[in-house]
């Protein structure tokens, strides 16, 4: 077998075999809980707003790569309602902390080094950024839009 313009032998062959399915198999079971969360039927019992806020960014980079054209309307809905509440964030100079943080899995430290400031303002503005998005995820206007 050739990957990567490199000849594997059966050894190779069957340990990247054995890891291309462990990935396959992660994003599908990460995907699938993912979209049973959206659709109700695995809660999170106890998260409060701002925590809903927080998994639903976490999840927004996972649903969006793994959603096809045949895919639920629901995963659609959800990324649509994720990229429309981040506009309002447009003009905020720290808007990029979220996408930092959230969607690149970047550390705060991380973070305050591109910013050249420190882990406590980088914390200081997150916070104030998803309090901004909460509301706007989890109205009630929202869930009904969502499953509408």
């Amino acid at each position: 077998m050739i990957k990567n313009n490199k000849i594997l032998n059966d050894g190779d062959h069957s340990n990247y075999c054995d890891d291309e399915m462990k990935k396959i198999i992660n994003d599908t079971v990460t995907a699938t809980i993912a979209k049973l969360k959206l659709s109700g039927l695995i809660r999170d019992q106890g998260l409060s707003a701002i925590q809903k806020t927080e998994q639903a960014l976490k999840l927004y980079q996972t649903i969006k790569q793994n959603t096809n054209v045949e895919e639920s309307e629901i995963s659609k809905k959800f990324i649509g309602r994720i990229e429309k509440a981040m506009e309002i964030l447009d003009d905020d100079p720290y808007r990029d902390v979220i996408s930092m943080v959230y969607f690149d899995g970047m550390t705060r430290e991380q973070v305050a080094e591109c910013f050249d400031t420190t882990v406590t303002t980088i914390s200081r503005h997150k916070t104030r950024l998803i309090q901004k998005l909460t509301p706007i995820l989890f109205s009630d206007e929202t869930i009904i839009e969502l499953f509408s």
